[in-house]
């Protein structure tokens, strides 16, 4: 069981499955200049291979150059975004895939809290059952609010954060 809301590898395992926690790999993170603790983050903590149905995805690490943004690594994606750390700020951001016009969802001020709102997303939104009442939404949200609110504010307060939204959806009954 879970004892703080900063989790370990173990605790990822312990959630999702051995097969399911991917740690990206050391030398090529380091290649792209991220900081030792973003590296640590990824290749110690790790990702869940797949939260939900398409909702996020672990992807091969690669750069890309966003026009007016900066030069960003991605990490995952969902249907047509990107889960993306500036190489400058390493901040976490959901960047569109091919339509920038919507702008870039605030996920995460470091890559470590952005590994820890991941696995806590993924623990609520693999857990809610498909069925449920309006109530029961809302006990959902609030858990994932409180939970995401512990390891890192910043993802459910900041202007358009990415997080909050995901809230707002299940307080709502979409996903």
């Amino acid at each position: 069981m879970i004892a703080s809301m900063w989790l370990s590898h173990e605790d990822l395992v312990w959630a999702f499955g051995e097969a399911n926690v991917v740690r990206l790999d050391r030398v090529v993170l380091q290649g792209f200049g991220l900081s030792q603790e973003a590296v640590g983050a990824l290749a110690e903590i790790g990702l869940p291979r797949m939260i939900g149905d398409r909702a996020f995805q672990v992807v091969e690490p690669v750069t890309a150059d966003v026009p007016g943004l900066g030069r960003f690594c991605h990490i995952g994606k969902s249907v047509n975004r990107f889960f993306s750390i500036n190489l400058k700020s390493e901040e976490a951001y959901n960047l569109a895939g091919w339509d920038l016009s919507s702008g870039p969802s605030f996920l995460a001020s470091s890559v470590p809290a952005l590994v820890q709102c991941l696995a806590h997303y993924g623990m609520v939104q693999n857990a809610i059952p498909d069925s449920r009442s309006e109530a029961v939404s809302v006990l959902w949200a609030k858990q994932l609010r409180e939970r995401l609110a512990a390891a890192h504010p910043r993802s459910v307060t900041e202007r358009n954060a990415y997080f909050a939204s995901r809230i707002a959806d299940i307080e709502l009954g979409i996903i």
